[in-house]
């Protein structure tokens, strides 16, 4: 799902040699959209992977029934690190320093 504070476009399903270049938007960031259209239209994935650059605090009441995966592509710029109420974190660049030392 492509979404900054809304959705754009429908969901698609994503498959090795998928690439992230077709999303659209930018500006604003709102994580509820999503969790709401999966709840809306009674889908239930096996996971779901947001990738976001941590400037939001509009997350859903509760998190979802399914695995969630948040993946920070830089900080934050207010800094003091990031926690998501639900769902495991990692940082973009982890496997790039990992690899370096």
């Amino acid at each position: 799902m492509d979404c900054d504070s809304e959705m754009h476009g429908e969901p698609e399903e994503i498959e090795a040699g998928w690439v992230a270049s077709k999303f659209k938007g930018g500006g604003g960031t709102d994580f509820r959209p999503p969790f709401k259209y999966c709840e809306k239209h009674n889908i239930t994935p096996v996971c779901s992977i947001y990738l976001t650059d941590g400037e939001c605090n509009s997350f859903p009441q509760h998190g979802p029934e399914w695995a969630h995966l948040w993946v920070l592509v830089q900080e934050p710029r207010w800094g003091g690190g990031w926690k998501p109420p639900f769902g495991e974190t990692v940082r973009m660049d982890e496997r790039d320093e990992k690899r370096k030392r």
